[in-house]
């Protein structure tokens, strides 16, 4: 079993019980990262976190070790643990191992969290006066329960309480369809708007459809904290079943590579690796043995300051984060978002939703001819210019003619836009920048810190 970065011995003879929950070093001599690596020609993964699960889910089988050369045939695996202490274990066949006396991690836990894995495919319920807790186990509608009427029952919840913070753990969750969850996450965009933090919960389980609910869960402006994921930031889903037509023998097929690093703000710059939690918080072998949960007693204790996204300052920037910086810059001003959204690509549930509203309005981002706006794109260095110096007019800012830059706009900002010329005249775009190039999140912050200086 495996907890934090440690491997620890969780099955041994009733003789060696003292040696449960000892860490193991070493397999058959190597280190186990090293032994996890050599199952990576066996076991498809596209992340060393999907590998490490499958690992554990075959390290106690004596063929792959003979296969991989880790082991002699019919030899003994030995396993060193922390100390130097080496058991030598012998392969034996599954009949006879149903039939040996082991004694078990699992044996010694006392008791369960109040937030252990149900047999529900999603259920909630307070946790504490100030937090609310949402277990959603499969991507899927429940017969008795369908999702529509489980978020009216939250949403009940959430009006009749007053909750700091929303718990919505995808730990348990190895997918499905991704839209499932959305009345759900209408409801909890709603209890954000009103000052609920909400945070997911991930870990090595969470996969596949739960995985791009997770991301969402960060283009709403909530925070992951856990375990890194199963599941890569883009991977292929859409799996589909098949049988061979002699053999008859069955298999799944994934039929669509889904990129989210082109679907979703949050996702932005990330390809085909693990997703990882905003914050890093490892289940211990302490608390397990104590039927305790690390991670939801860790979010029900952090201060709000520990509970915030993490900074990828060097991603790229997209149109939509740019105009919530922009936003930002210019006071959050109030905003009315009706029931129509800005515009006909919004999802609804973005963290930078009133930001684009806002935009709309003041005919800062005026969108394409269908309406859409590509949020999710990345930022051009002119686009940057342009939405800049629409928002000085906006704003009603003119240049100090005293402190007006000299020299033409440079050709690969666009030209002579009226919109282009005022941001460069104010001083808004840097003079040296390489124009031809994308932008970044931090260069963005910049961007939008030169224009909040212009207001003070």
């Amino acid at each position: 079993v495996r907890r934090g970065e440690s491997w620890y011995l969780s099955a041994a003879a009733p003789e060696d019980k003292d040696l449960l929950c000892q860490e193991v070093t070493l397999l058959a001599g190597k280190p186990v990262e090293e032994v996890i690596e050599a199952y990576g020609t066996l076991f498809a993964s596209d992340n060393p976190v999907h590998l490490r699960r499958s690992f554990r889910q075959a390290c106690n089988v004596a063929d792959i070790y003979e296969y991989l050369g880790l082991v002699e045939a019919g030899k003994p695996l030995t396993v060193t643990l922390k100390g130097g202490k080496a058991l030598s274990l012998a392969p034996v066949g599954m009949e006879e191992m149903n039939k040996l006396e082991i004694v078990r991690i699992s044996d010694k836990i006392k008791g369960q969290p109040e937030t252990a894995a149900a047999d529900a495919y999603y259920f909630a319920k307070p946790l504490t006066e100030d937090a609310y807790y949402i277990q959603y186990n499969t991507c899927r509608e429940a017969e008795d329960l369908p999702m529509e009427d489980f978020a009216a029952l939250v949403a009940k919840d959430l009006k009749a309480g007053d909750y700091s913070r929303v718990l919505l753990d995808l730990r348990n969750n190895g997918g499905g369809s991704d839209g499932v969850i959305w009345p759900l996450f209408e409801v909890l965009r709603e209890s954000m708007d009103g000052g609920a933090k909400l945070v997911g919960l991930i870990g090595e389980a969470t996969f596949s459809s739960a995985l791009i609910n997770a991301v969402e869960i960060q283009e709403m402006g909530g925070v992951l904290a856990g375990e890194p994921a199963g599941g890569s930031v883009c991977h292929f889903g859409a799996v589909q079943t098949f049988s061979l037509p002699n053999s008859k023998v069955r298999g799944q097929l994934s039929s669509k590579y889904l990129d989210l690093n082109t679907l979703l703000d949050a996702a932005a710059g990330r390809g085909v690796v693990a997703l990882e939690p905003d914050v890093l918080v490892y289940q211990t072998l302490e608390d397990t043995l104590k039927g305790k949960d690390t991670l939801a007693d860790w979010c029900l204790a952090a201060p709000d300051q520990k509970l915030v996204p993490a900074v990828h300052d060097n991603a790229p920037l997209t149109r939509g984060r740019f105009i919530g910086q922009l936003y930002e810059a210019a006071g959050s001003p109030d905003v009315e978002i009706g029931e129509e959204l800005p515009f006909k690509d919004s999802f609804g549930i973005e963290w930078y939703l009133p930001a684009m509203a806002w935009a709309k309005e003041q005919g800062i981002a005026k969108g394409g001819a269908e309406g859409t706006f590509s949020a999710s794109r990345p930022l051009t260095w002119k686009e940057a210019a342009v939405f800049l110096g629409r928002t000085a007019e906006a704003l009603d800012l003119k240049p100090d003619p005293a402190a007006k830059r000299m020299g033409p706009v440079p050709a690969a900002l666009g030209g002579s836009q009226d919109a282009v010329t005022r941001a460069w005249d104010l001083g808004l775009l840097p003079a040296d920048a390489d124009f031809t190039r994308g932008l970044t999140r931090s260069q963005g912050e910049n961007l939008a810190e030169a224009l909040k200086a212009l207001t003070a």
